[in-house]
């Protein structure tokens, strides 16, 4: 009796763990690897090379000040002049006047505080939306960000792999669900405003530490 008691116990639990596979786990995979932009939204659009080299020097540039400057993306002391940048991708709206910047930083890994990291080197990689405005370009960091792989392969992978296919699976903090990067929707959505008012409210701030720094707290970094 026993015996049989502990099987069919067993088989219950069986049944159990392999419904709850299938209901919770494969069926949340399922939904995420169903979350490619769909074939009609899927944007084409592709600068010339004298638009790509223009706007990625530029980016560069923008970056390297960031480093200097210790903000966004770059906060980190981590970041400083040896840090290498690589601009892997820039997406296009249909009108070039925004783009979305896939790009990653390459540093020594005597840098980080691990000291049996495998590597000489350690890549980290994330994304910047940037709006044309006359002859510049206003960049705005919105993340996430990949960390402290040894592999550049890896980082560009994972970068990839969210901002094209996982981007559309994550509710923002709104309770929506944002498009992937290479949606044509994606140039539409609220997203736009939404980092010009965050823009707006960092120039607000910076002319208020200027005029009135007894006013202003900013934590020591």
């Amino acid at each position: 009796m026993t015996k049989k008691v502990l099987i069919i116990s067993g088989l219950v639990l069986l049944i159990g763990l392999t419904l709850f596979y299938f209901i919770f786990i494969y069926g949340r995979m399922s939904f995420r690897w169903n979350r490619d932009t769909p074939e009609k939204y899927l944007s084409h659009v592709v600068a010339s090379k004298k638009i790509y080299a223009k706007d990625r020097a530029e980016i560069s540039k923008k970056f390297r000040h960031q480093v200097n400057n210790h903000t966004d993306f770059f906060e980190s002391h981590i970041y400083d002049d040896d840090t290498q940048i690589i601009i892997d991708t820039i997406l296009y709206s249909p009108d070039f006047n925004k783009i979305a910047i896939l790009f990653l930083t390459k540093d020594l890994s005597t840098k980080l505080p691990d000291p049996n990291f495998s590597s000489n080197w350690f890549y980290a990689g994330s994304c910047y939306l940037g709006t044309r405005q006359k002859d510049t370009l206003s960049l705005s960091w919105i993340g996430p960000s990949y960390d402290n792989s040894p592999s550049k392969t890896r980082i560009i992978n994972l970068i990839h792999e969210y901002y094209f296919r996982l981007r559309a699976t994550e509710k923002d903090e709104n309770g929506r669900y944002p498009f992937n990067l290479n949606d044509t929707r994606f140039w539409t959505s609220p997203i736009w405003k939404e980092q010009e008012d965050k823009k707006q409210r960092e120039k607000d701030f910076q002319e208020l530490k200027r005029k009135h720094p007894e006013d202003v707290y900013e934590p020591p970094r």
